[in-house]
């Protein structure tokens, strides 16, 4: 009888060394590759500083454009500037000189 109890006891003590290796070995992957783990954390690291860059472009960008608005808001030569550039638009007096290219010129010839 008491060699089957040292003979359960070696297989048991066996037994639970190789679960506790198997629970260590499950442990450390989760702890590198699962949902929350180091590798995860590094690829969250990449995405949190492109992400910051993008920011940091998009407030230059809006600084750019409230610099804009104030000045469309607040001084008419740049409204004026803008209306004669994109729209074509002239003052009174003024002399306009309209440069044809040569298809609209054939097209007037015919």
């Amino acid at each position: 009888m008491r060699n089957f109890f040292r003979e359960f006891n070696s297989s048991l003590s066996i037994i639970i060394c190789w679960f506790l290796i198997v629970m260590s070995v499950l442990v450390f992957v989760n702890a590198f590759f699962g949902r929350n783990g180091l590798f995860s954390l590094f690829q969250d690291q990449k995405k949190f500083h492109k992400l910051k860059k993008e920011v940091v472009k998009l407030e230059l960008t809006n600084e750019k454009l409230k610099s804009e608005i104030f000045s469309l808001k607040n001084n008419f030569k740049v409204v004026e500037k803008i209306a004669r550039e994109n729209l074509g638009l002239v003052k009174p007096g003024d002399t306009v000189f309209e440069f044809l290219s040569s298809e609209k010129y054939k097209l007037m010839n015919e």
